[in-house]
Parts: C-alpha cells; structure tokens; sequence
C-alpha cells in the first residue's frame, strides 16, 4: 500500500497540506472532521486502493495512525 497516497487524501479532506499531517491528529477534535467526511475519506481511501475496512475497524478509526493501520489491515 502506497502510504503517502493515502496521507495525501487524508490531507485532503483535513484541508491541509500533507507535510502538516500528524499521525496522532484525532480526526473529530484536531482536524475537525465530522462522520460525513470521515465516511467520505473512507470510501475514497477504499476505490483509490481497491480495499474494504471491516466495520469493526470503521470504529476504532479515531487518528491518522489509526486510518492508516486500518487501511492497511484490509482486504
């Protein structure tokens, strides 16, 4: 999985540049996303590489780091 892609549409939807991206940034109180983006960032991250994130993972999903792990993990 090509990591820097990814960070680049999480990048994208936190309206920021990727060089600016922390991996420990919670997506609700720092990047300030709410589930409509969120759930948008996870389609787009599942079409770009071709993945489906099991709903157990969708819930643990709560920083970049754990995005990333999650896409990761997927099948």
């Amino acid at each position: 999985m090509n990591t820097d892609k990814l960070k680049e549409i999480i990048a994208k939807f936190a309206r920021m540049d990727v060089k600016n991206l922390d991996l420990n940034a919670d997506f609700k109180n720092d990047l300030h996303l709410d589930s409509i983006d969120l759930f948008q960032m996870v389609m787009e991250v599942e079409e770009t590489f071709n993945i489906k994130i099991d709903n157990e993972q969708l819930l643990k999903i709560k920083t970049v780091s754990d995005a990333i792990s999650a896409a990761q993990n997927a099948k």
